[in-house]
C-alpha cells in the first residue's frame, strides 16, 4: 500500500483491512511494515476487532 498525502490535507487516512480471519501459527502475531514522513505528521497504529480497539504504536515527526 502506498499512500500520498503531499496536497495538503490534514489528518488523510489510510486503512488496510484483512477481509479473511487468519489462523495464528504461534502464540505470538508480527506486523511489520515500513513508513517514512516529511515536515509535521502524526503516525498511528491501532488494531480494531470487533467493537475493540487497541492503540499499537504512534510517532510524531516534526520539523
Amino acid at each position: 500500500m502506498y499512500v500520498r498525502i503531499s496536497d495538503g490535507i490534514v489528518w488523510d487516512e489510510a486503512i488496510f483491512e484483512l477481509q479473511q480471519l487468519l489462523q495464528p501459527s504461534s502464540a505470538t502475531c508480527e506486523l511489520e511494515f515500513w513508513h517514512h514522513m516529511i515536515n509535521d505528521q502524526f503516525l498511528s497504529v491501532h488494531l480494531i476487532e470487533g467493537d475493540d480497539s487497541i492503540d499499537i504504536w504512534e510517532e510524531e515527526h516534526t520539523h
